[in-house]
């Protein structure tokens, strides 16, 4: 699962960016219910915002969302399992794998869309702003992956 999934991850980076949307929402799309698991294994509560963006690939939701939190929340669900011996290391070592690849994947994919963005509109201020995902701008919407 692991070299799919990377295989994908390294086809996206070398393909448009049409191409790219389509490798990387399935990529995270399919491994968000493992990750979810382990995430709320570990303790991490409010999922179902990350339910809704993740099932609709909304690049507003995903990027408002700590994606870094919620692999931190994976790996310690990861942990714990192995700890109570429901896993040994090489299971733990896949399900490692599957946090960061579900991670880099939804990283990558909310960076093709914000560039697709900066793109259209030629508006750079959006690159440097944190706060662009509370309050984004309207033709961000029309970004997203459908």
């Amino acid at each position: 699962m692991k070299s799919i999934l990377l295989a994908l991850l390294v086809l996206a980076s070398c393909a448009t960016s049409r191409v790219q949307d389509r490798t990387l929402v399935p990529a995270f799309q399919s491994a968000w219910p493992g990750v979810r698991a382990d995430a709320a294994r570990g303790g991490l509560t409010g999922l179902e915002a990350w339910d809704v963006a993740v099932e609709t690939a909304n690049v507003v939701q995903l990027r408002s969302l700590s994606v870094v939190d919620l692999e931190s929340a994976a790996l310690l669900g990861v942990d714990l399992q192995l700890v109570a011996g429901e896993i040994g290391p090489q299971g733990a070592a896949i399900l490692r794998d599957r946090a960061a690849t579900f991670r880099a994947s939804v990283e990558e994919y909310t960076r093709v869309v914000l560039v697709k963005y900066v793109r259209r509109t030629r508006d750079p201020i959006v690159i440097s702003s944190s706060s662009w995902a509370k309050s984004p701008p309207p033709a961000i919407a029309r970004l997203v992956y459908r």
